[in-house]
């Protein structure tokens, strides 16, 4: 064999040597993240959960709506059948519910915890948003689960979320390497849960609609994102009157009318079922938030 073929041999093999190495030290760094990740997850569930989840309609319908306005159905499909897109696979829920208690289903919902013990991956935002949900609103979630018909002829997985390439991982594996990155785990430690009902005021019922609902894209403080998603500081909604707010919400219209990227296709399709007195409430609250508020 000449030289160039030997050089090129040689080049082509340490190049697969360290994308190896680079791949085996972020697949290690992974286990280990999976592993930190629901052990924080874990410290925040009870050790014992009671619920009986009756099926009346009110509480069906509400679920129902629930399902719309908390996003569920942008990732599940509108009856939770299951639902693919550019940008991940939503299981169909009602494949997988009768594998699940009541019990264990407020530990998927609440917490991102799987039946079998495992974090549920994706997109889940249990941790900045579902965590916060008060019983209430978690029964009407579980009994319109339980309410729906078995749609198990939507053949989707039962997992969803991004997939690592391996292309991702050997670069995770050279940034852990040579610049010392290490994933975040601490994202997975929140502050405490903050449920609340619409008889404690608009204010502080209005903090638990934005909570529940905004820190998906908008942070877990409401103070907006700039990695990931480019958000705004949530209190920028106290500058507008309660109906401009009202069109923000139900149509995706800033002030002057604008469209505003995914906010519109949100408020469109989610965000529009929220009740006049939902909208008012998260009103109140972000003029609280930011100092404006005139009320109790």
């Amino acid at each position: 064999m000449k030289w160039p073929a030997k050089a090129i041999l040689i080049i082509v093999s340490l190049i697969i040597l360290f994308a190896g190495y680079f791949y085996w030290e972020a697949y290690q760094l992974r286990k280990d993240y999976d592993v930190a990740r629901i052990q924080n997850v874990n410290k925040r569930v009870p050790s014992h959960i009671e619920i009986s989840v009756p099926l009346d309609s009110t509480l069906i319908a509400r679920g129902k709506r629930l399902s719309q306005t908390l996003h569920c159905t942008y990732c599940h499909g509108d009856q939770l059948q299951g639902r693919e897109t550019e940008e991940r696979v939503g299981p169909n829920i009602t494949k997988v519910r009768h594998q699940y208690s009541n019990a264990e289903l407020v530990k998927a919902i609440r917490y991102g915890i799987n039946k079998d013990g495992t974090a549920i991956g994706g997109d889940m935002p249990s941790s900045e948003s579902y965590y916060h949900l008060n019983d209430t609103d978690t029964k009407a979630l579980i009994a319109y689960i339980r309410s729906l018909p078995d749609l198990s002829n939507v053949d989707l997985p039962s997992t969803y979320g991004h997939t690592l390439s391996t292309t991702d991982l050997i670069r995770g594996g050279f940034a852990h390497v040579f610049l010392g990155w290490e994933p975040d785990v601490d994202e997975y430690i929140y502050s405490s849960p903050m449920p609340a009902r619409p008889s404690d005021g608009d204010v502080i019922y209005g903090r638990y609609l934005a909570q529940t609902h905004c820190t998906r894209c908008h942070g877990e403080d409401l103070s907006g994102e700039d990695s990931y998603w480019q958000t705004a500081d949530l209190a920028v909604g106290a500058g507008y009157s309660t109906h401009q707010f009202k069109t923000l919400l139900r149509q995706g219209k800033a002030l002057g009318g604008r469209e505003i990227g995914f906010m519109t296709k949100l408020a469109k399709g989610y965000l529009s079922h929220l009740t006049d007195s939902e909208i008012q409430a998260i009103h109140s609250y972000l003029k609280k938030r930011a100092g404006n508020y005139k009320g109790d």
